[in-house]
């Protein structure tokens, strides 16, 4: 971790604790929801409340009396200075606070854990990030800082800001829609009797392998997170228990998928 005077993990944790196995779904079309702005069209999906500067977006509300006295007696009525409706639609948005939450980064961290971190599970475009985190930091959720570098151009590191913590607590406890499931691996199984056995026991045999070697990483993470941190893993407010759920996640994922694809290769060795 890099902020919150947490230890510091061990070289190559920091990237590879948080990884789970849906990235396989990923390559099989199993859990990409969509990208942003496919999402950013659905009404409705995650709206948060956050509070923020009304000329923060360059905008009167229409409705706001003109009277600069009467607007801020109304205003402090209601108990809420400068507060207006954000809707944080895109699901990028909110791995990004996820990252931040965990402590600043800069542009380039983002980008490299995003890819190690949140990619298993997660699929996004580098293209995508620097919007997103222009869109979040207008909107009031995060900032930035430049930094000088020597020999090297001042670099942003970007932190969370409390209205990007409460959104993002917020989303996660929000109901979550139900997405098309598109596994083409379980496909290419309903459909498998019309193929030559021992060629389709090669790609699931090969798919047994690879989800293996996937679930004996996880093994490795696993270990190495119980020996670090112990028992503060049952410490459900802490980013620690986050990856460790996460990495669970990603060895129940790889142990079912390794053992369904050696079943297969195996019935389609035995054919006749």
């Amino acid at each position: 971790m890099r902020a919150n005077n947490r230890p510091r993990r061990a070289r190559g944790q920091r990237g590879a604790l948080i990884r789970s196995g849906l990235g396989h779904e990923e390559r099989h079309g199993h859990a990409n929801q969509g990208d942003d702005q496919a999402q950013a069209q659905r009404p409705g999906k995650g709206r948060v409340r956050q509070a923020l500067g009304d000329q923060q977006h360059g905008r009167q509300d229409a409705h706001q009396p003109q009277d600069h006295d009467d607007d801020c007696h109304r205003r402090e009525q209601r108990g809420v200075q400068r507060r207006c409706v954000v809707e944080v639609t895109s699901t990028l948005g909110f791995a990004l606070l996820g990252l931040l939450a965990r402590g600043p980064l800069s542009g380039y961290d983002i980008a490299s854990q995003l890819k190690a971190d949140v990619g298993p599970f997660w699929h996004a475009r580098h293209s995508q990030i620097y919007p997103q985190l222009a869109r979040l930091q207008a909107a009031g959720l995060v900032s930035h800082e430049r930094v000088k570098q020597h020999d090297r151009p001042d670099k942003k590191v970007f932190s969370i800001l409390p209205a990007g913590r409460a959104a993002l607590a917020e989303w996660v406890a929000s109901p979550l829609e139900a997405n098309p499931i598109r596994d083409e691996l379980t496909l290419r199984a309903y459909a498998v009797w019309l193929a030559d056995p021992a060629a389709a026991a090669a790609v699931f045999r090969s798919q047994e392998q690879q989800h293996r070697a996937q679930l004996a990483r996880y093994e490795g993470f696993r270990q190495e997170m119980e020996r670090v941190h112990g028992a503060d893993l049952r410490n459900t407010n802490t980013p620690e228990f986050a990856t460790y759920a996460t990495l669970q996640r990603g060895l129940a994922h790889e142990r079912e998928l390794a053992a369904w694809c050696g079943w297969l290769a195996d019935a389609l060795e035995l054919s006749p």
